[in-house]
């Protein structure tokens, strides 16, 4: 007896037991099933990036609208670049031009372009009878996509106006130093102003803000050779000063800090500040207009933001925002000569991807500038295409495809040429393909919208169902073992 009940019971144990497995073959077959749905919309995930990122315009070169001098013919070019999120067009802007005063005269003129402080010194160059001449650099507002370059008195007017810093100012500087004998420390300062509307200006910091009525700084040190942190106030003097200095283990350092404090003209206050923003190199070249810029971007900030506490890293990220940015430069000419003036400098597009699954990339040209000059004869436009976006599928002027004979590593060659200015501004997308297709529309709809429900739709309901699934499995399956006890 004892023997068949132990057969029997090996029976019924590989029953549940092939049961079992079956269950969770079931069940690893619904994982694998999930995880491969999952997979495949991967892609849908991968098109989900930006839609759009604003690029910045650029403008014809402006003069006084009384000037003598007429632009024969311009060759106007765009070489747009190869890239996926970011693609420039390197512009070269060549002036024909004619003195038609019958005596000598020095010309100012002024190039409008928009962008930052990084990338303006990047393939910007003068050149007057291929000679390369200096110009100046006024950085002016930031740029408002929504709205046209201001015109060119606007301009001229705001580069007057630029802000005046005495460089006499009397600025205080406090300094706190961690002796060297303190190997690792946390320090945080708190403060207040005796003058509320003073600006404090900090370096050396990894953290700032606002706590319990003060304003709180502060910085981790594990060894550094800087070990010291600068707050320099505008006017007025700290009060309120609190120190805390602690190690990892909570040993107290407060008393070990060492705080000097001094008098620094402003002058000497903004060469530290354009020392510190070393990365920005062509600070370098503003001269005397290196006070007066960081003047501006600082009450930019606080107009903007209502910041009373400046800090480098937030100076050096607010100088990358594109603003618009005016080179001017003289050029002499003897009674009815000519010269060539030439301009080169790097224009960004603007990446869309709300009609298409893969971006257009479209380029803004305001040529309205161009007729302040006496007289305006003729423009050639050349558009030199990538082979990845080789071609041009909008132009706002007709544009004429140009047959490459010798394949020379471009995408496409358009051309058009006028006789005179044209009334329209000028303005042109480049895609990977011919045209954007129904079906590229389509796909682009598709993984716009459907990245949005698979997240917020599709992805929760399926973890719910595959979940409600392994329960029901699960208690059929304990039912089932029971039953058959």
């Amino acid at each position: 007896m004892t023997k068949m009940k132990t057969t029997a019971t090996t029976t019924t144990d590989k029953i549940i037991g092939s049961k079992s497995r079956r269950v969770q073959s079931g069940i690893k077959m619904a994982v694998v099933l999930y995880i491969a749905f999952v997979l495949l919309m991967s892609p849908v995930f991968a098109n989900s990036g930006p839609v759009i990122m604003e690029g910045h315009p650029g403008s014809e070169m402006i003069v006084d609208e009384n000037s003598q001098i007429e632009v024969m013919h311009e060759s106007l070019s765009f070489d747009v670049q190869e890239g996926d999120y970011r693609v420039d067009s390197l512009v070269e802007a060549d002036y024909q031009m004619h003195n038609t005063a019958t005596e000598s005269q020095t010309v100012k003129m002024a190039f409008p372009l928009v962008s930052d402080i990084m990338t303006l010194q990047e393939k910007v160059k003068v050149e007057v009878n291929g000679n390369v001449i200096p110009f100046e650099v006024t950085y002016l507002d930031q740029f408002d996509s929504s709205v046209d370059m201001p015109s060119f008195k606007t301009m001229l007017q705001e580069r007057e106006a630029e802000i005046t810093v005495p460089i006499n100012l009397e600025m205080k500087q406090y300094t706190f130093k961690i002796p060297e004998d303190i190997e690792k420390c946390n320090l945080e300062i708190r403060f207040d102003k005796t003058n509320l509307n003073a600006r404090v200006f900090v370096s050396e910091i990894n953290s700032y803000g606002y706590m319990d009525g003060l304003f709180t700084v502060g910085k981790s040190y594990f060894g550094e050779d800087h070990r010291e942190m600068k707050l320099i106030l505008e006017s007025g003097e700290l009060k309120d000063i609190q120190i805390f200095c602690k190690d990892e283990n909570g040993a107290d350092y407060k008393d070990k800090v060492i705080v000097e404090e001094k008098t620094i003209t402003s002058e000497a206050f903004y060469e530290s500040v354009a020392k510190d923003l070393s990365e920005f190199a062509n600070l370098d070249t503003l001269t005397d207009q290196k006070a007066s810029f960081l003047e501006k971007a600082f009450n930019e900030m606080r107009a903007y933001e209502g910041r009373s506490l400046v800090v480098l890293d937030d100076i050096s990220s607010y100088l990358t925002s594109p603003r618009i940015i005016l080179l001017t430069y003289e050029v002499p000419f003897a009674p009815n000569e000519e010269k060539s003036v030439k301009v080169t400098y790097s224009l960004r597009g603007t990446f869309d991807r709300s009609k298409s699954s893969r971006p257009t990339f479209e380029f803004d040209y305001f040529l309205s500038p161009a007729s302040y000059w006496k007289d305006f004869e003729s423009l050639t436009i050349t558009v030199k295409t990538p082979k990845d976006k080789p071609y041009v599928i909008e132009s706002s002027l007709p544009l004429e495809e140009k047959a490459l004979e010798v394949s020379d590593g471009l995408g496409k060659v358009y051309t058009a040429e006028f006789s005179g200015l044209p009334k329209e501004d000028f303005t042109f997308m480049v895609y990977e393909k011919p045209s954007i297709t129904a079906m590229d529309k389509a796909k682009g709809r598709w993984s716009r919208y459907y990245s949005y429900l698979f997240v917020f739709f599709v992805l929760p309901i399926s973890v719910v169902i595959l979940s409600a699934v392994a329960v029901i499995v699960l208690i059929k399956f304990l039912l089932k073992h029971k039953k058959n006890k």
